[in-house]
């Protein structure tokens, strides 16, 4: 079996806004959560610039460090006396550790100063990558299976950033890598590979062949992706269309659909597993079936892992993708508490723009508790309603809670809020009422 491939540790200095941060990541999955702007995706372009290293040897396939990603430091912005200036912090350093093929190594990538380019980082992690798919040719001729990783990044942009089509994918086990850290999909492309291995299947029945066509197990395994993504929402039976010159998908109340149809969500998560199983497909052509999505390592990088989907399909996304892809580590973003309460919290960095810190406990809290206690937000929104009930409370807290005021206070926020089964303060209330009786 291949070894594991992960990233263990990231350390970066003057790369966007962070000064200096430094995050270790769990070898299965870890979870980037903070508010906006406090740099979860300047951690996952940080990552995908150090595994451009690895795929240095693969033509389109990288991230550069480039000068743009240099902490931006502004001076004088509000003295009056002379002209504001804004100067870029040198120097840019994105170091990493982590396991690849399970040998540990250590690289970086820096620009030290304003007119130097960008190093590719160190040469063993070079080496090693160059020759890797070159190995696996040699194995696979002498029937030593060696299984090369899945490396991708997928961003928001999956959805509006479309890129745009550069020719077919090539037809061989480097195609697996290509534009594989460009967070923007590549449908076209992925359609011209599924495409292949339809009318590889296709050829294969009208010449007779009743043995189990390769092509026929890859797609069962992309296939297979696709219905454990999509299952909390029913759609299955992927098939490649020729007619419509794209894939279709099945539903029991829906019917089939093209895949450019479906909702918003459903369509970006089918993207995002057919993609993902494609790619092993293509680096694994000696695999299908559960055998290419289990034996199948590398590294993902999500980015939004929640992007469109309803909260119940939020509490179940990374399970899934845990389960669909079981060797491959995840780091993911997200803003959602549904998906912040199903990853362990050894497994969970909380980024404040200066630092990453893990929280106590996370796994199995409810979704208000998440909001409040990890995401520093009231489950409550500041409405008029809600700062009536507040005043409620305080005339109740007061031993005012059966004054005039109080009573029709009381059946105001009823009205506009519903009552104690809703709202647990009116249930505290309403026994605070009740003690007072009692006197």
């Amino acid at each position: 079996m291949t070894g594991s491939w992960h990233i263990d540790r990231l350390r970066v200095q003057n790369f966007r806004q962070y000064e200096a941060l430094s995050v270790d990541f769990g070898s299965e999955v870890t979870l980037l959560i903070g508010e906006n702007g406090a740099g979860k995706t300047a951690v996952l372009d940080a990552i995908a610039t150090l595994l451009s290293t690895v795929l240095a040897d693969q033509k389109h396939g990288g991230k550069n460090l480039r000068h743009v990603d240099a902490r931006v430091v502004p001076s004088d912005l509000d003295y009056l006396q002379r002209a504001a200036t804004i100067e870029s912090a040198y120097p840019v350093i994105v170091e990493g550790e982590g396991e690849l093929d399970g040998a540990t190594f250590q690289w970086a990538r820096t620009i030290r100063s304003p007119s130097n380019r960008p190093t590719l980082g160190s040469r063993d992690v070079r080496e090693f990558s160059s020759g890797l798919i070159n190995r696996a040719v040699k194995a696979r001729e002498l029937t030593d299976a060696v299984v090369l990783p899945v490396i991708a990044y997928y961003g928001v942009e999956r959805l509006v950033g479309e890129r745009r089509a550069q020719g077919d994918i090539p037809v061989s086990q480097r195609g697996a890598y290509h534009s594989a850290l460009d967070p923007r999909s590549d449908l076209k492309r992925l359609f011209t590979f599924l495409r292949n291995l339809d009318n590889q299947i296709l050829r294969a029945q009208a010449y007779g062949d009743e043995n189990p066509l390769a092509a026929r197990r890859q797609f069962e395994a992309i296939e297979k992706a696709c219905e454990l993504i999509l299952s909390p929402v029913g759609w299955r039976r992927m098939r490649w269309n020729d007619s419509i010159n794209g894939l279709t998908l099945t539903h029991g109340t829906h019917g089939t659909l093209p895949l450019s149809m479906l909702a918003t969500g459903p369509r970006i998560a089918a993207g995002l597993a057919i993609d993902l199983a494609s790619r092993m497909a293509r680096a694994n052509p000696h695999l299908g079936g559960e055998d290419l999505l289990c034996s199948t390592p590398g590294i993902v990088l999500i980015d939004e892992v929640d992007l469109h989907l309803h909260p119940s399909w939020q509490q179940q996304i990374v399970p899934l993708l845990r389960k669909t892809f079981p060797r491959v580590q995840f780091i993911l973003t997200t803003h959602s508490p549904q998906v912040i309460s199903t990853v362990e919290a050894k497994n969970i960095r909380i980024l404040n723009g200066t630092e990453a810190s893990t929280p106590e406990f996370a796994e199995g809290l409810r979704s208000n508790v998440v909001l409040e206690t990890l995401q520093g937000v009231d489950p409550a929104p500041p409405t008029r309603s809600r700062r009536m009930l507040e005043h409620y409370m305080r005339l109740v807290s007061a031993g005012d809670g059966s004054s005039v005021q109080a009573v029709e206070l009381r059946q105001e926020v009823e009205r506009e809020l519903g009552g104690p089964g809703l709202n647990p303060e009116l249930l505290k209330a309403d026994v605070a009422l009740a003690f007072e009786g009692w006197d």
